[in-house]
């Protein structure tokens, strides 16, 4: 909750009015066995799927990332393939909040093809690591 309520004051400074995302806890995952809960089973991540700014533009992550598999998420050498205002507009919400470091692992369509719609933002118990891919 923590996260989420510092990631709505950074979002809000930059005009962002709601966020639509597709589930935070998901009770229809295996439990793992032996293991601490975690990721959605535990209700510690949230997908974010778009954007709403003030004025009613929407910055969607499967329209406007424009990234690939395996390539850099933020920092000097990650490049959209497809340099549009809302793609540079959506990767500074995320390198922001990466740069805040306000979530363990931040998982983007550059990450794998299951997150081809979504941003994967999740906080992890004892952990002191980050992962933005």
């Amino acid at each position: 909750a923590l996260a989420l309520d510092d990631f709505a004051r950074m979002l809000s400074q930059r005009g962002v009015v709601e966020v639509i995302h597709l589930g935070m806890y998901r009770g229809d995952l295996p439990l793992p066995r032996g293991k601490r809960l975690r990721h959605h089973v535990a209700a510690l991540a949230i997908d974010v799927a778009a954007f709403v700014k003030a004025e009613g533009t929407r910055v969607i992550v499967q329209d406007d990332w424009h990234g690939r598999i395996g390539a850099q998420t933020c920092g000097e050498r990650a490049q959209p393939w497809k340099p549009t205002p809302a793609t540079v507009e959506l990767r500074e919400l995320l390198c922001e909040a990466a740069g805040a470091k306000l979530f363990h692992q931040m998982l983007t369509p550059n990450h794998d093809r299951r997150h081809a719609d979504h941003f994967h933002l999740e906080v992890m118990r004892d952990t002191s690591w980050m992962m933005v891919e």
